[in-house]
């Protein structure tokens, strides 16, 4: 198989929700997050009762031969055998740039399908580790784990998250949320011990702590894995993470664009359930457009384009302030993690203008809002308007020696200051993110025509 990308995106919608294979075999070692810490999540299939692994390494459990590799737009596809049997698998991160909605949707899938000569009975399953929930250097100090099932109808949604629940309580590079609530949706799904996976693997009829009667009414400790899985030989399994809380913005908590009108995480797994169909149909047709405008480049250049267009979208955070301003903020990787940074938006700019300029509008709207609030006092464009996921000033020019550093009245707060001298200017970059500002901003008017924001 040739190489196509240095990591391929597997479940990518947001900054706290991205996971990544940074090899070309796809069982050869663990998902990563997507600075590179490993996550264990294992993809099997059951064939007549025998497991057989083709994501992750999970150890003791044969391994399916991957013999195929190709990406697209949205979506990353393998394919499999083991035996006589075929798999194909599809792992789709919904991320239309013409749909809101579900660009914002915090839920991604797998589609599969199996296939053989002769009959097998199959199952075809997703296992999650309990270090999805948090960050293993133990930032956070008690890593309690609680969790349960709901039986959505049609299907099973297994769940589990911090016990102790503190949204939005960091704000550095390189980190996973130690908040939230992640989810895992089949056929059936279960959540279970070291004992329960190894009676899941081991074909037992009553698998320990995991069925919906015995957890629905509450919480229970030392959980460690979400398990879904279907009998049917095509179709889907959803994974989901609720993040509660998704940026602090100027004193206000601001949610999910998704969230905004009321709509809970178990609304995403049923939209996500029951319109699949029609969103890969639609994923389908804004790749096969980009395919078209990529053509006259060459393949490599269309693989330069599916590189970067899931993990630009997968590092910004669609939201609407408290007066319905859609606001779509990156955040920066491997850096300082700043948020609604000018020279990260852009670069990203161009994509956005050819397929949602309102977007890019979105990026503009919270530097403007800093740009022309009190305690900005210099007449030139900022860089950012803070640390992810607070959207509250800068935080590397924060003056320490003014008397309100700080830890006296917390950075969150700092914005409230009355003080001239609350940003030092000898960290600002005024030519450069000015440049940025007004080709940004003209572009997108030139694209919208939108005078009343200029």
């Amino acid at each position: 198989m040739k190489r196509l990308l240095p990591a391929y995106p597997l479940f990518v919608k947001d900054p706290y929700f991205s996971f990544w294979k940074g090899s070309d075999i796809l069982n050869d070692g663990n998902v990563c997050f997507w600075y590179g810490t490993e996550k264990k999540i294992y993809g099997l299939l059951k064939i007549d009762g025998v497991p057989y692994e083709f994501m992750g390494n999970m150890g003791g459990v044969k391994k399916m031969e991957q013999v195929d590799l190709s990406i697209s737009s949205f979506t990353t596809d393998y394919k499999f055998i083991a035996e006589d049997v075929e798999l194909k698998v599809s792992f789709v991160s919904p991320l239309p740039l013409d749909d809101m909605m579900t660009l914002s949707c915090p839920v991604c899938y797998v589609n599969y399908e199996v296939t053989s000569k002769t009959s097998h009975n199959y199952e075809f399953a997703l296992i999650v580790d309990e270090t999805i929930c948090y960050n293993e250097d133990k930032r956070v100090k008690d890593n309690s784990i609680g969790g349960g099932v709901f039986d959505l109808g049609d299907f099973e949604a297994a769940w589990f998250g911090m016990l102790k629940q503190a949204p939005l309580s960091t704000a550095e590079d390189n980190i996973m949320a130690d908040w939230g609530y992640w989810y895992l949706a089949g056929e059936k799904a279960y959540i279970a011990n070291k004992v329960g996976l190894d009676d899941y693997l081991s074909n037992k009829d009553k698998i320990t702590f995991t069925t919906p009667q015995e957890q629905h009414t509450g919480f229970m400790y030392k959980q460690k894995y979400l398990i879904a899985c279907n009998k049917t030989q095509k179709g889907k399994i959803m994974i989901a993470f609720d993040d509660i809380n998704a940026i602090r913005y100027y004193g206000k908590t601001l949610y999910d664009y998704y969230f905004d009108d009321g709509k809970t995480i178990i609304d995403a797994l049923k939209d996500t359930y029951y319109n699949s169909a029609k969103i890969d149909k639609h994923l389908a047709e804004l790749d096969a457009d980009l395919v078209k405008k990529a053509e006259k480049f060459g393949e490599e250049y269309l693989n330069i384009l599916y590189a970067s267009l899931r993990q630009s979208i997968g590092m910004h955070k669609l939201c609407k302030d408290t007066k319905g301003n859609v606001l779509f903020m990156s955040r920066e990787a491997n850096s300082n993690s700043c948020i609604a940074t000018v020279d990260v938006s852009y670069p990203a700019m161009p994509m956005y203008l050819l397929y949602a300029p309102e977007l890019v509008k979105a990026m503009l709207t919270g530097i403007f809002f800093f740009a022309g609030s009190d305690i900005w006092k210099y007449p030139f464009a900022p860089h950012d308007i803070g640390r992810y996921p607070f959207a509250c000033g800068q935080v590397y020019s924060l003056n320490l020696h003014m008397h309100l550093v700080p830890h006296k009245i917390g950075y969150q707060n700092v914005y409230k200051s009355k003080s001239k001298k609350v940003f030092m200017k000898r960290y600002q970059m005024p030519v450069e993110e000015c440049g940025n500002m007004l080709i940004l901003s003209y572009a997108y008017y030139k694209e919208s025509g939108d005078k009343a924001f200029l």
